[in-house]
This record gives structure tokens, C-alpha cells and sequence, in this order.
């Protein structure tokens, strides 16, 4: 958190920073999962927050002075984290988050699965649906992992976590993730990720693996140059 990233050529508009809020209800430091720009002033216009295990949401007009955190709707039915939300084209917000299930073993409290949501005014949520792995399976993981949820220069959206990776012209209709095809042995598990692409829609990945970050880049998300 508060890492930057800069590649010629490239712009980065989806980059966690902490945020420090002051007034009566802000204590303790929240981080900011992602944020949303207006497309003609630049602005930000909807920030994404996370604190423990919860999902928040702040406004803003010029950047400056945000509105107060407000809760997202299913925090009251389960733990939620490591939100990641985008605007389609149509000013619909889709966001990405991790909530946490019941589990018959009365020794575990369950695992974390990632679901997808959308709404048209940041407050009123669709109901969860879950990501799912190319063998049908629900995609889960644990709480300290995060989602990439981003565009190409195309407008093709795409979902990028732990080396998986899925791809659509409509959040609606999204399909099963994927590994990707980076050549690496079972050795080299990816921990996180991050892609963001140039003004040809070359792709930049940067992967974290064996807790080191290494940088490889692709023109068709298929063929990746060497990590």
C-alpha cells in the first residue's frame, strides 16, 4: 500500500493508498481499495474503502473534501473485504469483493469467496454472485488476497488475482477465470497482482512471487515476455 507504479506510456487510475479521515467519524487509518474518476474532470467521484471487515463508501466533488463513510449493505450479513469497483459505460458500478461463508466444520468459520455486485447510485447493491474457476468451482482464497478489476484501452474489462485472470466485453456477463500463461512451475505461486495497459493496449503485469515483484508485459494476453 501506497506503492506507485509508473511505465512510459501508461496511465494508472486503480492504485490502493492509505486515507486518513479526520473529524468525529473517522478513527483509526482506512485504506483505500480504489477509486473512480470522473472521465471529463478527473476527479475523484467515488472512493472504495476497506477497514477490517468492512466495506466502505465516501464522495466527493473535487477530491478534496469527502463525504462520510457509508456502509455497504451486505456488511451486516457477512465479513467483507478487499473491495475493487469500476464504472461501465452505461454509470453503473460493478465491484468486486471478498465475504466470508459459514462452513459445516464446527472448527472452521469458512473460507473467503469473491463475488461480484453492481449498483446505479453507490448505495443500493444487486445480490452477490460469485466467480467462478474454469472447472466450475467458486473462486476463494484468503482474506489478505485482492482483485484487480480494470480496462483496456478497448474498453474490454478484465479481472486479474493471484494468476488468474478473466476477461468481458459486459460485467454481466463474466466468465470463469483462468490461469495465466506466464510458463511458471508450481514453485512460483503468485501472491498479487497488478496490469495496467499503454496507448497500444500492450498489457504491463507486475506479479509477485517468492515475496519478490517481477514485471512482464503482453500485446495479446497470451504470449508474456519473460518475468
Amino acid at each position: 500500500h501506497g506503492l506507485s507504479v509508473s511505465i512510459a506510456g501508461s496511465d494508472v487510475t486503480h492504485l490502493p493508498q492509505p486515507v486518513f479521515f479526520t473529524g468525529p467519524h473517522a478513527k483509526g487509518i482506512w485504506n483505500a481499495s480504489d477509486c473512480i474518476q470522473n472521465e471529463s474532470s478527473g476527479v475523484a467521484g467515488v472512493l472504495c474503502l476497506a477497514f477490517q471487515t468492512r466495506v466502505m463508501f465516501a464522495r466527493s466533488d473535487d477530491g478534496k473534501v469527502w463525504s462520510k463513510p457509508y456502509e455497504f449493505a451486505h456488511n451486516s450479513i457477512f465479513p467483507t473485504r478487499s473491495p475493487a469497483v469500476i464504472e461501465d459505460d452505461g454509470g453503473t458500478l460493478w465491484m468486486i469483493c471478498s465475504s466470508q461463508r459459514l462452513d459445516p466444520n464446527r472448527y472452521s468459520s469458512g473460507g473467503y469467496q469473491w463475488w461480484i455486485c453492481s449498483s446505479k447510485d453507490g448505495r443500493e447493491w444487486s445480490l452477490l454472485k460469485p466467480l467462478t474457476l474454469a472447472d466450475g468451482m467458486p473462486f476463494g482464497g484468503q482474506y489478505q488476497h485482492t482483485v484487480q478489476l480494470t480496462r483496456d484501452r478497448r474498453g474490454k474489462f478484465w479481472i486479474f488475482s493471484n494468476g488468474l485472470v478473466g476477461s468481458t466485453d459486459r460485467l454481466s456477463e463474466l466468465p470463469p477465470l483462468k490461469p495465466l500463461a506466464l510458463g511458471l512451475g508450481k514453485e512460483d505461486y503468485i501472491t498479487g497482482s497488478f496490469a495496467t495497459f499503454d496507448t497500444d493496449n500492450r498489457c504491463y503485469l507486475v506479479v509477485t512471487r517468492r515475496e519478490e515483484l517481477s514485471l512482464t508485459s503482453s500485446s495479446d494476453m497470451q504470449s508474456w515476455q519473460p518475468l
